[in-house]
């Protein structure tokens, strides 16, 4: 549980670095 928990935030960190643009545009849209 404890990996899998690991690879999950993992994993969603590498797709908020990859999607970083559409965050940061969404941060200064607020």
């Amino acid at each position: 549980m404890h990996i899998s928990q690991q690879k999950e935030s993992r994993h969603t960190l590498a797709v908020m670095v990859d999607n970083e643009p559409g965050i940061l545009a969404r941060i200064a849209g607020l």
